[in-house]
């Protein structure tokens, strides 16, 4: 064998290695690309239930406020019936 064919053979083995390898990488970055729209797409479904729930936490806010507003003094009693059961509640949940 002459020395060209022997390094036109050592050139075809390193162009395989070579190849695979860039094949390897774009399995990879295909992977990472797939991995990343799906959670792209996660976080804007997230963003979209948080923007649901405070929404509905304004809405709540703003009922509870003209409840408040409204009657004063059964709001009170509410408030004192709410912070006795969370004393209760934790005193409970110690013993």
């Amino acid at each position: 064998m002459s020395r060209a064919t022997q390094q036109e053979t050592d050139n075809d083995n390193q162009f395989h290695i070579l190849a695979n390898k860039i094949s390897q990488i774009r399995l990879g970055t295909e992977d990472i690309f797939q991995q990343t729209q799906q959670e792209s797409s996660l976080l804007d479904s997230l963003g979209d239930n948080m923007g649901n729930l405070m929404t509905g936490l304004r809405g709540t806010a703003s009922n509870l406020t003209r409840v408040m507003n409204a009657n004063p003094h059964v709001s009170r009693l509410v408030l004192l019936g709410l912070i006795g059961f969370f004393i209760i509640w934790s005193l409970y949940k110690l013993l």
